[in-house]
């Protein structure tokens, strides 16, 4: 069975009185996008376009990119460069490319959409080839901004795995902790529904604040106390928003840890036998909602 990642992928104006892109700036980006991908593709260049995935061989590049009414979808390969290959007994080569070809001994495409409105970049992993969803995030920044800064130079792009604030609640109720740290960005207005969360997000979007780090440790030997409201707030902010990781005081009174980017939200997609490209595109658009509830 197959599932899926999500990434609250935003574009953010480095002032914020100056405005946010909507979804008019976004179906320009992703514009911009389709039309680079397509003559990369005509001209064979595309292969040099990818991104380097984190601590990996492997990169990461659109594909195909196809703009419709309010999203776009299309495909996302993983593959790595290859310029030859040996027989691993003797070390003679076995196939070297020739100049101007573009070789690679493992390429996976991953159909994706993108949401305007949520801005939220779902991705569908098939049999766990997908790399680890932490290790994504620098790379979409890489490949969208470049079309990013053509719609608007005073703007910078960020990404995060959405992540299950469900995993919070242990680490919510324990007594004490030996260290946290939390980070989060700042957003694109949202609508969050917690006043005080919402509140917290706001004041960084208005002050300009592009990322807040809040990291705190006791001393040797002691624990600091329950999380307070603010502390709790912002942890669960982290879920769309950032990350977030902790020491802390299990139900044994032992120290455990917690980093939330071990929790990312994946949700099941089963592929039926009358399903079709366009249909599996919808399956995808479909899960993004939930997986914001998932991370709020």
């Amino acid at each position: 069975m197959a599932k899926i990642y999500f990434f609250n992928t935003q574009v953010k104006p480095l002032k914020t009185s100056d405005g946010f892109i909507g979804e008019a700036g976004y179906n320009a980006v992703f514009e911009f996008l389709s039309d680079s991908v397509s003559e990369a593709v005509k001209t064979k260049k595309l292969h040099n376009l990818g991104s380097k995935l984190y601590k990996s061989k492997f990169l990461l590049v659109f594909r195909k990119v196809e703009v419709l009414d309010g999203y776009a979808q299309g495909l996302i390969r993983k593959y790595d460069k290859i310029n030859s290959l040996k027989d691993f007994y003797t070390d003679n080569p076995i196939y070297e490319a020739a100049p101007g070809e573009a070789a690679s001994s493992s390429a996976t495409d991953f159909k994706f959409v993108f949401d305007y409105s949520s801005h939220i970049l779902a991705i569908e992993d098939v049999d766990n080839k997908f790399p680890n969803p932490s290790s994504v995030e620098q790379s979409v920044i890489d490949l969208l901004e470049p079309f990013v800064h053509r719609h608007r130079s005073d703007a910078s792009t960020s990404c995060n795995v959405l992540k299950e604030t469900s995993s919070l609640s242990r680490l919510m109720n324990s007594d004490g902790f030996k260290s946290i740290k939390i980070e989060l960005t700042f957003s694109n207005p949202n609508g969050l529904e917690d006043e005080f969360e919402a509140e917290i997000e706001k004041d960084l979007r208005d002050r300009n604040v592009d990322k807040l780090v809040v990291q705190e440790k006791a001393a040797s030997g002691g624990h600091i106390t329950e999380l307070n409201h603010r502390e709790k707030a912002l942890f669960k902010l982290a879920g769309r928003f950032g990350d977030a990781s902790a020491r802390f005081l299990n139900e044994e009174n032992k120290l455990e840890t917690y980093q939330m980017k071990e929790h990312p939200v994946k949700i099941q997609l089963r592929h039926g036998r009358k399903d079709t490209t366009e249909s599996i595109f919808g399956k995808i658009k479909s899960a993004i909602n939930s997986a914001l509830n998932r991370a709020s």
